[in-house]
């Protein structure tokens, strides 16, 4: 375990994760999901689908969640998304409606650096257990830097989702009114352009515990918001 992956452990315990710099997508980059039926593609003016245009929506509309894709287990690792949600204390419907710096913590090494962003959520609707109706959600930043961290923050904020999340939280015992995704990459699901039911946080480059077959089994066939948000309602 490197100096970087300590850090992430110790000063922000969401579990273990690899090598962050390694696993995580580069702003620029697009990760690409295996086509299948849930993917959806722009048309052009004839109505027909363009490649070309479907990589530049998928640019845009991803550029938020490539900012804070990670790859890892987390600690408190579940089964079944409601499993996971009966172990949260809250699991909302939300939107994003704010951002800002959150914690970060500097190691020995220049590039022993690591932080977070404060994202504002708006509840819009309480699945199981209580929430306030806003509080502010950790995410840890996949790749920054003390310098680059301010120009991260403003291109985050231009690029606020506008679809509704599905959140799995729980409270940060260790800073007052924060809270964090319950499962680590598995606790935030919406629709993307890539499918009807994803989880952008969680890089495509690292496979395993978040493969097309492993997110199945944990959504016990959820395919769509809908039909996620029915199963944690029963």
């Amino acid at each position: 375990m490197d100096s970087r992956q300590v850090l992430v452990r110790a000063f922000f315990g969401l579990g273990v994760c690899t090598t962050l710099p390694d696993c995580s997508r580069p702003p620029d980059d697009v990760a690409q999901n295996p086509a299948d039926e849930n993917r959806e593609r722009p048309l052009d003016d004839a109505g027909e689908r363009s490649l070309a245009d479907e990589s530049q929506l998928e640019a845009e509309q991803l550029s938020f969640w490539n900012d804070v894709a990670i790859c890892g287990e987390a600690a408190d690792s579940y089964q079944t998304v409601f499993e996971a949600a009966e172990n949260s204390e809250a699991a909302v419907l939300a939107r994003f409606v704010g951002i800002a710096v959150g914690p970060t913590v500097q190691g020995d090494a220049a590039e022993d650096f690591v932080g977070q962003v404060r994202i504002t959520v708006q509840v819009t609707q309480v699945l199981k257990h209580e929430s306030e109706p806003q509080f502010e959600l950790g995410l840890l930043l996949a790749h920054t830097t003390p310098t680059l961290l301010p120009s991260t923050i403003d291109r985050m904020h231009l690029n606020l989702p506008k679809d509704e999340v599905l959140l799995l939280v729980r409270k940060r015992v260790d800073i007052p009114n924060l809270y964090v995704l319950v499962a680590l990459d598995k606790g935030l699901w919406t629709r993307t352009v890539r499918a009807r039911l994803d989880n952008p946080i969680a890089a495509t480059s690292c496979g395993g515990h978040s493969g097309d077959e492993v997110r199945s089994q944990f959504l016990e066939g959820a395919r769509t918001m809908d039909e996620l948000v029915s199963k944690l309602r029963r």
